[in-house]
C-alpha cells in the first residue's frame, strides 16, 4: 500500500459540484415548469372551459325553448281553423337545429367536468411519482454540495500543513500517511475528522425514512460509560436539552462490532425527532439505519443519559466504555480524556 493519498484533484470536485449545482438548477426549473403547465392546464378546464360551456348550454337551452314554442305556436294557430294550413317544415327544421346545439354544449360540458376530475387525480399522481425528483433537486443536491464544499476545505488543509519528519507534504498535493493506517480514522484530537464525521451523518431525509424499531443494536448494549468519567460531563458548564423519551434517535446498523463509535446531534431537527445519530467512526458500505425512541436507547444504554442532554451540534467520540473527546457545533473542544476539568 503506498504511503501517500493523492488529493490533488480538488479542482474536479469543484467542477462535479458546479455540475451538481448546473443539474439542480436545470431539475428544479423543469418542476417549476411542470406545475405551472399543471395549474395553468387545471385553470383551463375548471374555469375557462367549464364557464364557457356552461354559458353555452343556457343559451342554447334558451336558443331550444324559443324553436320548440315557435313550432308550437303555428300548430295552435292551424288548430284554430283561422288560417291556412302549413307544413311546418321550417320550425321543425330549426326546433332540430336547435336540439343539436343543446346536446352539443351539454356533452361539451359532461366532457369538461369528466376531464378535470381525471386531470386532478393525474396531477396528484404526477406529483407523487416526482416527489423523489423533488428530494433530490431541494434537499439531496444542497446536502451534497454543503459535503464537497466541506471535503475541498479538509483537502486543502490537508495540502496546506505542515511537513512532518516522517513524510512531507509534496506539491502535487500528497498526504504522507506513514504510521496511520488507511482504513483506521485518526485518532481523537486531529481536527480532520470530525467535519468528516458530520457530513458522513444521515441527511433529514434519510432520517425520515429509516424504519422504526423497538430493538437496540447489539452492538451498542456492550459498553458503560465509567461512572467517573460521566461525572465529569455532567459537570460541564453548558447548557443542556434534555431529548423526550418519545423523540426519535437515529442508529445505524452494523454488520461488524465497532470498537470506536460517536454522537451527533442535527443542528436542527422537525418535532418529534431529536436529532441524535449513533454510528461507527469507520462507516460499513451500504450502510443502513433505524430509528428508536429515546427512552427505548436509554432502557438499554442509561449511562448515555448524560450525552443526550447536549445541545444541537455537539458530538461526542466513544472507545468502546470510554469518552474520547466531546466537541461542540463549532468542533471546539469541550471535554477531552486525559485533560484537566473545571465545572466552571
Amino acid at each position: 500500500m503506498s504511503g501517500y493519498a493523492r488529493v490533488g484533484s480538488i479542482e474536479v470536485l469543484r467542477e462535479f459540484r458546479a455540475s451538481l449545482c448546473t443539474f439542480a438548477h436545470t431539475a428544479a426549473t423543469a418542476l417549476e415548469e411542470s406545475y405551472s403547465e399543471i395549474q395553468r392546464t387545471a385553470l383551463w378546464l375548471k374555469q375557462q372551459q367549464y364557464s364557457h360551456w356552461k354559458s353555452q348550454v343556457r343559451i342554447c337551452s334558451e336558443e331550444y325553448q324559443k324553436a320548440r314554442l315557435g313550432l308550437k305556436s303555428k300548430q295552435n294557430y292551424d288548430a284554430s281553423g283561422l288560417g291556412a294550413k302549413y307544413s311546418y317544415i321550417d320550425e321543425k327544421k330549426i326546433l332540430a337545429a336547435a336540439q343539436r346545439k343543446l346536446e352539443l354544449a351539454q356533452q361539451k360540458l359532461a366532457n369538461v367536468q369528466r376531464w378535470a376530475t381525471r386531470f386532478e387525480k393525474e396531477s396528484f399522481d404526477y406529483k407523487g411519482l416526482i416527489q423523489g425528483l423533488m428530494d433530490v433537486a431541494e434537499v439531496e443536491i444542497p446536502n451534497a454540495m454543503a459535503q464537497l464544499d466541506r471535503m475541498v476545505d479538509m483537502l486543502e488543509s490537508y495540502v496546506a500543513l505542515t511537513p512532518q519528519a516522517d513524510g512531507p507534504v509534496e506539491a502535487t498535493g500528497e498526504l504522507s500517511l506513514t504510521g496511520m493506517a488507511r482504513d483506521e480514522p485518526p485518532a481523537a484530537g486531529f481536527p480532520a475528522l470530525y467535519p468528516a464525521l458530520r457530513q458522513a451523518a444521515p441527511s433529514q431525509v434519510v432520517r425520515n425514512h429509516a424504519p422504526a424499531s423497538r430493538e437496540i443494536e447489539e452492538w451498542l448494549t456492550g459498553h458503560t460509560i465509567p461512572e467517573s468519567q460521566r461525572q465529569e460531563v455532567a459537570g460541564l458548564d453548558i447548557e443542556r436539552f434534555p431529548a423526550a423519551a418519545e423523540e426519535k434517535l437515529v442508529l445505524a446498523r452494523c454488520r461488524e462490532y465497532p470498537q470506536r463509535i460517536y454522537l451527533l446531534r442535527a443542528q436542527s431537527s422537525p418535532p418529534g425527532d431529536s436529532g441524535w445519530y449513533i454510528g461507527p467512526i469507520k462507516p460499513e458500505e451500504d450502510m443502513e439505519y433505524l430509528s428508536l425512541s429515546i427512552g427505548e436507547v436509554l432502557k438499554m444504554r442509561p449511562d448515555l443519559a448524560v450525552i443526550l442532554e447536549f445541545p444541537a451540534g455537539f458530538l461526542v467520540l466513544l472507545n468502546g466504555n470510554s469518552i474520547e473527546v466531546v466537541l461542540d457545533a463549532d468542533d471546539r473542544t469541550v471535554w477531552q480524556a486525559g485533560m484537566s476539568h473545571s465545572s466552571g
